[in-house]
């Protein structure tokens, strides 16, 4: 049953993590097709869009361990 526990500072990391490989998806996908359409915008703001969540979880991360939740 300890395998399955994890405690919310790590799901926040957790988190922080799948944002930043999405946001890191977003920037291959654009730099790759280097044309900037409608496509790319939307591709664009949404890699932007994961960043921000992903330091916003990461800000989380590090509030739960520092008041040990």
């Amino acid at each position: 049953m300890n395998i399955l526990y994890m405690k919310e500072n790590q799901l926040y990391l957790s988190a922080c993590i799948i944002s930043l490989v999405a946001f890191f998806i977003c920037a291959y996908y654009v730099f790759k097709k280097n044309t900037l359409d409608y496509k790319c915008v939307i591709i664009i703001v949404l890699g932007l869009l994961s960043l921000s969540k992903s330091i916003e979880y990461y800000e989380k991360h590090i509030f739960k361990l520092s008041t040990r939740n």
